[in-house]
């Protein structure tokens, strides 16, 4: 009977060693995932704050070109106005200004082509709000300030003089793109 006895207490011991040693292994297993649970949950807020702090300085980027673009934009709307003022008044100007140098109204600082004036070209920088001289100007009043200055008459007779000989046949077909473009903008308000 003790033997008997002496076998179940081994039997139920080894089954209570058994279900501490299953338990630990659970415990074993459950802090494992814990950790492995924290450790993705650290990498996914790495992450996270990694991407933030890009998307951050990819805004600060875009926000620093784009205002690059617009100093760019009001020098060269600042620099259109000033070129017309000096053609207008300076009497001395003759046979010297180049076709690169004469302000057409397009956003950039030296034309290559006369194809390069387009009609959207002409439209984004003739109604852009930063040009300053436009400033409480209806679309109409600003359309009738452009035509007259490109007028081919006035444009040919008053202009013309200025623009070196060699350049005046490029300068003159690009001037009358513009009269164009000028014009179908004035039928389109």
């Amino acid at each position: 009977m003790h033997l008997v006895r002496a076998a179940r207490e081994a039997e139920e011991a080894a089954r209570r060693a058994q279900e501490e040693a299953e338990e630990a292994a659970r415990r074993a297993r459950a802090e494992a995932e814990a950790e492995e649970a924290a450790r993705r949950a650290r990498e996914e807020a790495e992450r996270a704050a990694r991407e933030e702090a890009e998307k951050a300085a990819r805004g600060e980027k875009e926000r620093a070109e784009q205002e690059e673009a617009d100093q760019h934009m009001r020098a060269i709307c600042r620099l259109y106005e000033l070129k017309w003022v000096e053609l207008k008044t300076n009497r001395t100007l003759k046979n010297i200004v180049t076709f690169g140098e004469f302000p057409f109204p397009v956003f950039t600082y030296s034309l290559a082509d006369p194809a390069d004036i387009t009609l959207e070209r002409v439209r984004a920088f003739v109604f852009h709000p930063f040009r300053e001289s436009i400033a409480g100007k209806t679309p109409k009043e600003i359309l009738k300030v452009e035509v007259l200055r490109w007028h081919p008459d006035k444009f040919d007779s008053f202009i013309g003089p200025k623009v070196r000989d060699e350049d005046w046949e490029k300068t003159k077909e690009a001037a009358g793109l513009v009269a164009r473009w000028l014009t179908t903008l004035m039928s389109e308000i």
